[in-house]
């Protein structure tokens, strides 16, 4: 009989998350800036 593996984690993300990860993964943040530009001030 196989051992069981222990080191599985499980994360509970919400919608919010779900969606943000499709936003890095499409690279709708890069497309913004692109067209709008970077402000000073910002945090990146």
């Amino acid at each position: 009989m196989s051992q069981l593996n222990n080191d599985i984690k499980i994360k509970t993300i919400n919608h919010l998350g779900i969606i943000a990860g499709i936003i890095d993964e499409i690279g709708i943040v890069e497309i913004v800036n692109e067209r709008l530009g970077i402000k000073p001030q910002e945090i990146s």
